[in-house]
């Protein structure tokens, strides 16, 4: 398992830290070379992963877990020759696959130990990817911005796994009340504050809800659901008064316009209503091209539309967008199909590391509309459980 950490850990370190100051290095090849060396670590860490396994994924599973990326990357494929910006749209495609079979490898790994045992080394894997890469984005700061202040730190991605950690151990107090977790809940919770993220939070409100009301809590659920929408217009008209206070590491009024990303929204929407043909409202101009058509409008910036079902209407058209929206739903679906053989509190991570993944893609690319560590992780525990749960089918026969 240390060969697994070790290789997700270096991987994630070395393409944080090998990038292009003046620009995004994953906007476009022609950015800088820094682009070309981050695209083969990427090829070279799915080949050390999948290596290992490469027999036993002789044997594929045929779930909705693996089948629905596999499908939705292998269209992006299909169709990169006729992309806006073929080279991008290729080795995106590429990646995505490989990244699903990297899960898939990693998870036959796993499927040796008793599942407890997996569900601690899938805890492990998140736990030590959050080490390290909190230690990448510090060395990211002195690297390129010759400084590091706890106050000026941001690293959004990272904040996503302290979240879920914080997620992971309330439940764990939930079923246990154990002193322990409830503490350690704090501790990441205090964590993800420091590292300045207002789409983690968002994300750990949603499942929050989620928990409170799976747990027979409905009542206190409704409260915040109640809570946060009466809410929602003084909050914006405190953000209005007062536009440069500062939270989370950035100026009140930029909440107001989503760090930009409403605008981009906007554009992206009229872009794909005013801009597409027919055929191309289909299949879309090609996975990740989108910048393509945003760099035409006057936006912060267009490489990237900050939103997975954008970038999967716009890349792949509405075959991607229902694809993306499939991925979405269907774990919600499997509750009672799942909880037959699986012990709450699992389920209950399980599908909360869906929920903070999915809400986190909202206001990023980065859950399916980009291969990222989130699609690994949520393929990764989809295989685990429901292997355990085919492998307790076939022991009661």
């Amino acid at each position: 398992m240390k060969y697994y950490i070790f290789i997700i850990v270096f991987y994630f370190f070395l393409t944080k830290i090998i990038v292009n100051t003046d620009t995004d290095v994953s906007g476009s090849f022609q950015s800088s070379n820094a682009a070309y060396v981050v695209a083969f670590l990427t090829l070279l860490f799915i080949w050390f992963i999948v290596i290992r396994n490469y027999r036993k994924l002789l044997k594929l599973p045929t779930d909705w877990y693996f089948i629905l990326p596999l499908i939705y990357y292998m269209n992006a494929l299909i169709f990169s020759h006729i992309s806006l910006i073929p080279q991008i749209s290729f080795f995106r495609a590429i990646s995505g696959i490989g990244f699903v079979f990297v899960a898939l490898s990693i998870g036959k790994y796993l499927s040796r130990f008793e599942f407890k045992i997996q569900i601690e080394y899938f805890y492990k894997i998140i736990l030590y990817l959050f080490a390290g890469g909190t230690i990448s984005n510090i060395f990211y700061h002195y690297i390129y911005k010759s400084n590091f202040s706890i106050t000026d730190f941001q690293a959004g991605y990272m904040a996503l796994l302290s979240i879920y950690l914080s997620l992971w151990h309330f439940i764990n107090y939930k079923y246990t009340l154990l002193k322990k977790e409830f503490l350690l809940f704090l501790f990441f919770f205090a964590i993800t504050f420091l590292l300045h993220s207002f789409s983690a939070f968002i994300s750990f409100y949603f499942a929050l809800v989620y928990i409170l009301i799976f747990t027979n809590q409905k009542y206190l659920g409704s409260f915040l659901i109640i809570l946060s929408v009466t809410s929602i217009s003084y909050v914006v008209s405190f953000l209005n008064s007062n536009p440069d206070m500062w939270i989370l590491g950035k100026p009140a009024g930029a909440f107001l316009i989503g760090s930009g990303r409403f605008v981009i929204y906007e554009a992206s929407f009229d872009s794909y209503y005013s801009k597409l043909d027919f055929l191309q409202q289909i299949i879309g101009i090609g996975f990740m091209a989108e910048r393509n058509l945003l760099s035409t409008y006057e936006l912060t910036w267009s490489t990237d539309p900050h939103n997975s079902f954008i970038v999967s209407l716009l890349g792949m058209g509405i075959m991607g967008a229902i694809l993306y929206i499939c991925f979405i739903i269907f774990p919600f679906l499997k509750k009672k199909f799942l909880l037959t053989t699986l012990d709450k509190n699992t389920y209950l991570k399980w599908i909360v590391l869906h929920i903070v993944f999915s809400v986190y893609g909202i206001t990023s690319s980065s859950y399916l509309g980009v291969p990222t560590f989130q699609l690994i992780f949520f393929i990764l525990f989809s295989y685990l459980i429901f292997k355990n749960r085919k492998n307790h089918a076939k022991s009661t026969q």
